[in-house]
């Protein structure tokens, strides 16, 4: 579990929620050590988990066998796993970890 002070999250998403929401939350939230080039989200694939970004970056990658082009970079103002929040399950793109970084990990069902 984190801390629910808004002053000890080190992401920004998570710092500008209320205390009521991130009581909430904090029960859901694990944090995680994200190793590098680590793969958040499959293509076309079930999101299990969204990660809030403490520190480094997360990757969205879009693209096919024979191309990919870096569409997207999520850092400690944001979260992996956003469709989610707009109720899907799924996007037809890749996040993965651009180094070993920290971030808490929420269950996406928890989410939305």
């Amino acid at each position: 579990m984190i801390s629910p002070s808004p002053n000890a999250l080190k992401n920004k998403l998570l710092a500008a929620l209320s205390n009521a929401d991130i009581a909430l939350l904090q029960p859901h939230l694990e944090p995680v050590e994200l190793e590098v080039r680590k793969v958040l989200e499959q293509p076309n694939k079930p999101i299990k988990h969204s990660y809030f970004i403490e520190s480094g970056l997360a990757s969205i990658i879009a693209g096919n066998s024979h191309k990919r082009l870096e569409v997207g970079l999520i850092g400690s103002e944001g979260m992996t796993g956003l469709p989610i929040v707009l109720a899907m399950t799924a996007r037809p793109m890749r996040t993965l970890s651009k180094w070993r970084e920290r971030a808490p990990a929420n269950p996406g069902r928890k989410i939305a």
